[in-house]
């Protein structure tokens, strides 16, 4: 349970004992949550009348029940005499009251390291500082779909996948040759302070989702579509002792397209993740036949706001 759950239903239980004295059948209760208010009014003895508010922030029906008994049997005062209203304010259970579909904006938020893997050794491939290159993955928009029970769920939306790169040798740039393929160069000109290349998607992720009861622990596991790729070189250093700072566009052939595995375990508030691009970095035509590392992009982080 979130702290903001835990204090809502703190708070909730402190009302669950208060007790208000009326006088007469005339009398009402005014209850209010979250600046939204309604009076309730006695129907009849022994009567109980019950109040919903809509939480669309904690996404909980809160069900106030008000309570009339009349607490003489003396039926020649009975119109004078004592009330009682009670609350009765009720959480439900989270488990099994999920819709079917429900949609969230920025539901989630990934941090974490990135590196290549390489299935073939060649001289101008580029790898990654694993610990200073970094994965930041945004989720935009996310629907869940419940399958079973609010506990097995599949989820999908759109997400903005990034990946920024940097390399042992900041004077080392990546080129394509005269025969378009890709090789390294040293800038033997420029002193660079920063060199870093940056990978920017718009990614649809497919996911199915488990999650146990009070969601202590949970998993996602599935596929991500990546698409629209971009790549640029953010760059700063001097030249002649002229400072510079630039980011522009470069063609080093990075797949513009891209399919990942992804999946994330959570347990409480703490949730990891591991994402592997299943499809290679960079396009087939980037390197001579035969002589293609087929490098992988995979990166490990930290799972923010939800799995």
């Amino acid at each position: 349970m979130k702290p903001i759950q835990i204090i809502v239903t703190f708070l909730m239980l402190a009302y669950a004992s208060l007790n208000l004295k009326g006088q007469s059948t005339n009398d009402t209760v005014h209850i209010t949550y979250k600046g939204k208010g309604v009076t309730v009014k006695p129907q009849g003895e022994e009567s109980t009348t019950t109040v919903k508010f809509k939480d669309t922030f904690l996404k909980r029906d809160i069900i106030i029940k008000v309570a009339f008994q009349n607490l003489e049997d003396n039926a020649a005062i009975e119109d004078t005499a004592r009330k009682t209203f009670k609350f009765m304010p009720t959480l439900p259970n989270k488990d099994g009251e999920r819709k079917f579909i429900e949609t969230k904006v920025l539901p989630n938020f990934d941090l974490g390291f990135v590196s290549t893997m390489n299935e073939a050794s060649n001289s101008n491939a580029f790898d990654p500082k694993m610990n200073k290159s970094a994965n930041i993955n945004l989720g935009l928009i996310e629907q869940e779909m419940n399958l079973y029970k609010g506990r097995v769920l599949l989820s999908y939306g759109l997400s903005s996948n990034n990946y920024y790169l940097k390399y042992n040798n900041k004077q080392m740039l990546q080129k394509l040759d005269n025969n378009g393929y890709l090789t390294s160069q040293m800038d033997t000109v420029n002193n660079y302070d920063k060199n870093r290349l940056n990978i920017h998607y718009l990614t649809v992720p497919v996911l199915l989702e488990y999650h146990s009861k009070g969601d202590k622990f949970n998993i996602a596991a599935g596929v991500e579509f990546s698409f629209n790729g971009n790549t640029n070189l953010t760059t700063k250093g001097d030249r002649e002792s002229l400072e510079f700072k630039r980011n522009e566009d470069v063609n080093i052939k990075i797949n513009p397209t891209q399919m990942n595995a992804i999946v994330r375990v959570g347990y409480d508030h703490v949730a990891l993740y591991a994402r592997y691009s299943i499809t290679d970095m960079y396009k087939s035509s980037a390197y001579a036949l035969n002589a293609n590392p087929h490098q992988h992009l995979f990166s490990v982080g930290v799972c923010l706001f939800g799995i």
